[in-house]
C-alpha cells in the first residue's frame, strides 16, 4: 500500500505521538522539582498543613479509626472532617507497597502520598490531551499541553510534598471530559455513560468540581441541540446520578455534618444531579423532537434556569457560598486570612490565575464565531467563568487551568494551520495566527516567572508565619502525651509529629476549637485564656517568636501569644527549656496547677479560728 493510501493510520499515528509528546513534556516540567522535593518529602517537611493532616487521618485509619476522623484534635471530643474518602483510600492502598518493600507507616504514608500526587499530574495531563484528541488536531494536542505546564496554580499544587486531593479530584473531571467531548454528529452512547459516571465520580471526590461538573454537562448539550443526529443524552444523565447517589449511600457526611453539607458528598448533590439529569433530558427531547437551535436553545436554558433556581431554594444554605460555613466572627479571624481563598492581587497571580483562562475563553469564543459552534460557544463560557472564579478565589485556579487548556485547544483546533495537511496552503495571517495561538501560553509563562522574581505572592496557606516543629520534635516525644495549645497553622505538624493532642487545627468544621484556640491568643489581661486553657485540659502551651497578624493586639496591649513570644507569660504558665543546642524559634510551657483562689467564706472561716 503506497504511502498516500494510508491517512488514517498516519493520523491515528500523528495523535499517538502528540498525546505522548504533552505526557512527556507535563512529566518533564513537573519533575524539574523532584531533586528539591524529594529530600523535603523524606524529611516531612511539607509545605501545606493540609498535607500534615491528611497524614493524620491515614495514621489514624493504621489505628483502626475512620478515614475521616481525628481524635487528637479538638480536645476532648475529636475531629470529623469532610476531605476526600476516596483519596484517602487510594493513598492507603498505594502505601501497601511501600510498607511490603519494608518502610515503616509514618515513611509509607509519604511516599505514597507524594507518588499519588505525580501519578495524578500525568494522569490529569493524559486525559486532557486525550480529549482534545478526540475532537483536535494533533498540534492541537500539543497546545493543550502548553498551557496546563503555564498555569501556576497546578505547579504549586503539583508538588510531591503536597499530599492533597487536589490534583487527584480534576483526574476523573479530564477523564469525563475525554469520553464527553466528541466530533459533531458523533454517537458514543457507552461513551456518554462512561462520561456521566465520571461527572458523579468528580462530585464524590470534591464538591469543589461543581461548577466543571456543569459546565461539562453544558457543553455536551450543546452538541446534542446543535447536532441532533448525534447521541442522546439520556445515558449521561443516568451515569451522573447512579454514582452521585452511590457515593453518597457509601460515604454520607460524617457525625457533625448536616445531610445538606456543601462541603462532603450529601443530599445536596444528589439533588443536583438530579436537576441537572432534568435539564439533559428536556434537551434531548428538544434534539428528538429537531427543533430549531432558535427554540431549542431558550427551552433548555429556561429548564436550566428552573433547575438552578429550585437547587437553590432546597438546598440549605446555598446562596450563602463558602463563607456561609463559619460563623462571622471566625470568618474575620480564619476564612479570610487564607491566601487560597482570597481574591487574585498580584500581578503573577493575575497573569497565572485570571489572564490565561480568559484567553483560552477568547480563542474558543473567536471560533466559535466563525464555526458557528454552540459546543465551542460553551467551552468559551466555561473557561471564562473558570477565570472569574479565580480572580475571586485564586484556590480555583487549578481547576480553571484544565478548563482553559481544553477551550485554547479546542479553539485552536478550527486554524487551518494546526492541521499539517494544510502547511503548503497556509497564508501569512493564517501562519501568524497559527504561532499566536500556539505560544501564547509559552509567554504567559515566561511573564509569570518575571513577575514572581518582582513581586512573589505570599507562599504560605495562610498569613501565620510558619516554624517547623523539627527540630523539637524528639524533645517534644520525650513528654507524656499530653493536650497542647499550639497556634492553628502548627496543628497538623504537631499531631503527625508527636503523640500530642491538640485544641485545634485550621479546618472550619472544628468551631468551638477554632474560636477557644483564637481566644487564648489573642487574650490582653481578661483571663480568657486561663478559663480555655482549664476547660480544655491543656497542658502545654507552644508558641513561635513569628505568629499571625490577627494575634497581635491593639492599641499597646500585649496579648498571650506576644507574651508567650517575649517569654513574659502570665504565672499560672511555667518556662521550659530546651536540649542543649537546639536551635528553634519556639517557646515551650508548662501550665501549672490550678490554685483555687480565697473566697469571702474561707476569709471568714479563718477569722473565727483567730
Amino acid at each position: 500500500m503506497s504511502r498516500d493510501a494510508s491517512p488514517a493510520p498516519r493520523r491515528a499515528m500523528g495523535f499517538a505521538f502528540a498525546v505522548a509528546f504533552a505526557v512527556a513534556l507535563v512529566t518533564a516540567v513537573f519533575a524539574v522539582q523532584l531533586p528539591t522535593s524529594i529530600p523535603r518529602l523524606v524529611d516531612a517537611e511539607l509545605r501545606n498543613p493540609d498535607s500534615y493532616y491528611k497524614l493524620v487521618l491515614l495514621g489514624g485509619r493504621a489505628a483502626g479509626q475512620e478515614y475521616s476522623f481525628v481524635a487528637r484534635d479538638n480536645v476532648p471530643d475529636g475531629n470529623w472532617v469532610h476531605w476526600s474518602k476516596l483519596h484517602s483510600a487510594t493513598l492507603w492502598q498505594l502505601h501497601r507497597l511501600w510498607r511490603l518493600a519494608g518502610v515503616d507507616e509514618k515513611s509509607a504514608l509519604r511516599y505514597a502520598g507524594g507518588a499519588l500526587t505525580f501519578a495524578s499530574m500525568l494522569a490529569l495531563a493524559l486525559f486532557v490531551a486525550l480529549a482534545v484528541a478526540r475532537v483536535g488536531t494533533p498540534r492541537a494536542v500539543v497546545v493543550t499541553a502548553l498551557v496546563l505546564v503555564s498555569s501556576a496554580s497546578l505547579r504549586n499544587y503539583g508538588y510531591i510534598i503536597q499530599i492533597t486531593h487536589h490534583i487527584f479530584m480534576l483526574v476523573p473531571l479530564a477523564a469525563a471530559a475525554a469520553c464527553l467531548l466528541q466530533r459533531p454528529g458523533a454517537r458514543s452512547p457507552l461513551s456518554d455513560l462512561c462520561g456521566g459516571l465520571l461527572l458523579g465520580l468528580s462530585l464524590w471526590v470534591s464538591p469543589e468540581t461543581m461548577p466543571f461538573v456543569v459546565g461539562l454537562a453544558g457543553v455536551r448539550t450543546a452538541l446534542r441541540l446543535q447536532y441532533p443526529e448525534s447521541a442522546p443524552l439520556w445515558p449521561l444523565a443516568i451515569g451522573l446520578v447512579i454514582t452521585t447517589a452511590l457515593g453518597w449511600r457509601i460515604d454520607p457526611p460524617p457525625p457533625g455534618f448536616t445531610r445538606w453539607a456543601l462541603d462532603h458528598i450529601s443530599l445536596a448533590y444528589v439533588v443536583l444531579a438530579g436537576v441537572l439529569a432534568a435539564v439533559l433530558l428536556v434537551a434531548d427531547v428538544c434534539a428528538q423532537q429537531r427543533l430549531r437551535l432558535s427554540r431549542s436553545l431558550p427551552a433548555v436554558a429556561a429548564a436550566a434556569l428552573a433547575a438552578a433556581g429550585l437547587w437553590m431554594l432546597a438546598v440549605p444554605g446555598a446562596l450563602a457560598g463558602p463563607v456561609g460555613l463559619v460563623p462571622e466572627e471566625l470568618r474575620s479571624l480564619f476564612w479570610d486570612r487564607i491566601l487560597e481563598l482570597q481574591p487574585a492581587r498580584k500581578p503573577a497571580q493575575w497573569v497565572g490565575y485570571v489572564l490565561i483562562p480568559v484567553c483560552a475563553a477568547v480563542v474558543a469564543a473567536v471560533a466559535a464565531w466563525y464555526r458557528r459552534s454552540l459546543w465551542l460557544a460553551a467551552m468559551a463560557a466555561m473557561a471564562l467563568a473558570y477565570g472569574a472564579l479565580a480572580a475571586w478565589h485564586i484556590r480555583m485556579g487549578a481547576i480553571g487551568a484544565v478548563a482553559a487548556a481544553l477551550a485554547w485547544a479546542a479553539g485552536a483546533a478550527t486554524l487551518r494551520g494546526m492541521d499539517a495537511a494544510n502547511d503548503d496552503r497556509l497564508s501569512r495571517r493564517e501562519l501568524a495566527a497559527t504561532l499566536l495561538v500556539a505560544l501564547l501560553p509559552c509567554v504567559l509563562m515566561v511573564v509569570q516567572v518575571a513577575l514572581y522574581r518582582i513581586d512573589p505572592p505570599d507562599s504560605a496557606q495562610t498569613d501565620s508565619p510558619r516554624c517547623s516543629l523539627r527540630p523539637v520534635e524528639a524533645a517534644l516525644n520525650r513528654l507524656p502525651p499530653a493536650t497542647v495549645l499550639a497556634p492553628l497553622s502548627n496543628g497538623p505538624e504537631l499531631l503527625y509529629r508527636t503523640h500530642h493532642r491538640i485544641v485545634a487545627g485550621p479546618y472550619h468544621h472544628n468551631v468551638g476549637g477554632m474560636l477557644d484556640s483564637y481566644h487564648a491568643w489573642m487574650d490582653s489581661g481578661d483571663d480568657r485564656a486561663e478559663e480555655v486553657v482549664r476547660r480544655r485540659g491543656v497542658e502545654y502551651v507552644l508558641g513561635c517568636v513569628a505568629i499571625q497578624r490577627a494575634l497581635r493586639g491593639r492599641a499597646g496591649a500585649r496579648t498571650l501569644a506576644q507574651r508567650v513570644m517575649d517569654g513574659d507569660v502570665p504565672a499560672w504558665l511555667e518556662p521550659m527549656d530546651w536540649p542543649a543546642g537546639t536551635e528553634t524559634g519556639w517557646r515551650l510551657y508548662r501550665v501549672l496547677p490550678d490554685t483555687p483562689s480565697e473566697t469571702d467564706d474561707d476569709v471568714e472561716r479563718g477569722r473565727r479560728r483567730d
